[in-house]
């Protein structure tokens, strides 16, 4: 895959229909893989009967939707993301994303709030989940055995502590 440049991503991935299939290249590159059962390309495409698949306010929705042969559960590539749940269109999550990664000092809200278009709440959820994906994961125990200090100073000076802790030092 090439890089994503922002004018890349304003000319190709604007249409939903190649965001949808840009986040399946990315998370699934062997193969839609369920959620439920963690079985790997062993779903398959749902299609709508009637014309392409609407949401309720009768817009043309280009999720797709996928069954587990095994576990026959549905779900889609944003299941476990932070997509998830989320009415904003894949296009500007991607713009969005790429706009927080590429910015020197970080964005506010309020910057993609003006650049995407979308309502300032929208922007604030936005930039919260996306950071929250982002966040470093903390391991689990950070010393484990023995652990050995050599020459370690705990405390501060007598004179700059508080009055009942220094009557309780003396």
């Amino acid at each position: 895959m090439d890089d994503l440049t922002l004018s890349k991503i304003g000319k190709e991935y604007q249409d939903e229909e190649k965001a949808w299939d840009l986040i399946e290249s990315i998370r699934w590159p062997s193969g839609p893989v369920c959620p439920h059962c963690g079985v790997i390309n062993h779903a398959y495409h749902i299609k709508p009967r009637n014309g392409p698949r609407k949401t309720r306010t009768g817009k043309v929705s280009y999720r797709k939707l996928w069954k587990c042969a095994d576990c026959k559960k549905q779900f889609s590539v944003l299941v476990g993301t932070c997509f998830e749940g989320s009415k904003i269109p894949l296009s500007k999550w991607i713009l969005g994303i790429h706009l927080m990664c590429a910015g020197k000092n970080g964005v506010s809200a309020h910057e993609l709030h003006r650049q995407l278009n979308i309502s300032y709440e929208a922007a604030w959820f936005m930039a919260h989940r996306v950071r929250y994906a982002f966040a470093p994961v903390a391991p689990q125990r950070l010393l484990t055995g023995t652990v050995e200090a050599d020459e370690t100073y705990v405390g501060g000076k007598v004179k700059t502590t508080h009055g009942q802790t220094r009557r309780q030092q003396s």
